[in-house]
């Protein structure tokens, strides 16, 4: 009984064998498939983890790229506001020259009408000159029928030399050199003898100035003056509107509109005489000779007068 039990365990213990042979080669091929699993998992991580990084180093350029594309609206909107500023700035300078013109355009216009308003008077101005004229030659032949009363009667011997001396003299003094490449140093002689009240000496040479078309708008303004320092004031009025005509922009406009309402005032012609104040303070109001006008025009209710 004993030897049976045995034979049937042996067996029994083969087939377990074997049992647990199979058991072992199935958990050995599962631990190689795990581990093969495990591998192909590693592997799968590893790419995951390449991934990753790869997608980490694009955010990271991405964000510089961010941070350079703030960066240069930062500068493009300074550029931009700078830019703006200097467009406003370009349309205030704009806005200013505009204005400027209109004021330009105001005043002369303002002497475009006291030009042509001249120009309507000169007319019969230049008859009251003609007529004026032809009083001085009636004046001027009174000496000459004296003179010839007196040859009658003529001077001593001793006299005769002193007075042909004399008008050699004055003869003298108004001739001079008509050199026309000396135009420049005779302008600034005339301008000299004016200042000195030599009236004659200087505007003997203007008037050769004027002829050869000299700084017209200058010789004429200085004819103007002379006439006006002589008292011939519608002569002097005759010249300084052919300057004004000649040159609206010169830097004696001012001198040349309060010697003008003077001239007028002197012939009694009132009218034209504040109309030349108001233009002046107008045109040129920051001049000293506008102060004066202005002075003149306040008080003119109370019959302010100034000095020419």
């Amino acid at each position: 009984m004993q030897s049976g039990a045995t034979k049937k365990e042996l067996k029994q213990l083969q087939v377990n064998s074997k049992n647990f042979s199979n058991i072992l080669t199935k958990i050995h091929s599962q631990v190689e498939a795990n581990t093969q699993a495990q591998e192909g998992l590693r592997s799968v991580y590893e790419g995951q983890a390449n991934k990753i990084k790869d997608l980490n180093n694009a955010i990271l350029s991405q964000e510089e790229s961010l941070r350079a594309l703030k960066a240069s609206q930062e500068v493009q909107a300074n550029t931009l506001k700078q830019q703006s500023q200097t467009l406003e700035d370009l349309r205030n300078e704009i806005r200013a020259n505009q204005q400027a013109i209109q004021q330009l355009d105001k005043q002369n216009k303002e002497m475009s009408e006291l030009l042509t308003k001249l120009s309507q008077d000169l007319v019969s101005q230049i008859a009251l000159i003609q007529k004026a004229l032809k009083e001085q030659q009636e004046k001027a032949e009174k000496p000459l029928k004296s003179s010839a009363r007196a040859n009658e009667n003529p001077p001593s011997k001793a006299d005769a030399p002193k007075s042909q001396e004399k008008k050699t003299q004055e003869k003298a003094k108004i001739e001079f050199d008509k050199d026309l490449s000396k135009q420049k140093e005779i302008f600034q002689e005339a301008l000299s003898f004016f200042k000195n009240k030599s009236y004659a000496e200087a505007k003997e040479r203007l008037l050769w100035l004027e002829a050869n078309s000299y700084r017209l708008y200058y010789v004429r303004y200085v004819l103007g003056e002379v006439a006006y320092g002589e008292k011939r004031y519608r002569e002097a009025i005759k010249y300084y509107k052919e300057s004004a005509l000649l040159n609206q922009k010169a830097s004696y406009m001012p001198v040349l509109l309060w010697h003008t309402a003077w001239s007028f005032k002197k012939i009694k012609d009132d009218q034209n005489y504040y109309k030349f104040l108001n233009t002046l303070q107008r045109l040129y109001p920051s001049s000293e000779q506008a102060k004066m006008a202005q002075k003149i025009l306040e008080n003119k209710e109370k019959h302010y007068h100034a000095k020419p």
